[in-house]
């Protein structure tokens, strides 16, 4: 049986990687467009330095989502864990009753719609190796936070 979330997240993240690396040309034509008509000019090189900035920063964001694709990738046809293991979509039941859906993942990024998060954080540390049913508890900023796994996916 497929991995249903973890291929929306997938086809969410290719959605993304598409248009990222639409962006990444169209801002490296406008840096290499604005250092051609800045070249002589001292007082437009503050201009060209930031249309270069840009295009860098672009191309950064362009290589975390391409990372974060294949990450997911490398998981896709795997079986359900048992347990909380790395790449994993799972729901999560609070004590206080509220109901949250994540995947833990080793390299998360923002992305709307979806709440990935680091092994590295509290949350994703407590809850390594987990199973079905099993209580997590972590401490963020001195408070305590605690539920159980509803569900692994």
């Amino acid at each position: 049986m497929p991995r249903q979330k973890l291929l929306e997240l997938l086809q969410s993240l290719q959605e993304k990687v598409r248009k990222a690396g639409e962006y990444a040309v169209k801002t490296k034509e406008s840096a290499n467009e604005v250092a051609k008509s800045a070249a002589g000019s001292w007082s437009a090189a503050g201009d060209r330095e930031h249309s270069r900035a840009q295009a860098v920063i672009v191309e950064e964001n362009l290589n975390k989502l391409k990372r974060a694709s294949k990450e997911i990738e490398t998981f896709i046809g795997k079986p359900v864990p048992e347990k909380i293991e790395p790449v994993c979509f799972m729901t999560l039941i609070y004590d206080n009753g509220e109901e949250k859906e994540f995947y833990l993942v080793q390299h998360p990024i923002h992305l709307q719609r979806f709440n990935l998060i680091s092994l590295k954080s509290p949350l994703g540390q407590s809850l390594m190796g987990k199973r079905v049913n099993e209580k997590f508890e972590y401490e963020l900023e001195g408070q305590k936070t605690s539920g159980r796994v509803a569900k692994i996916a």
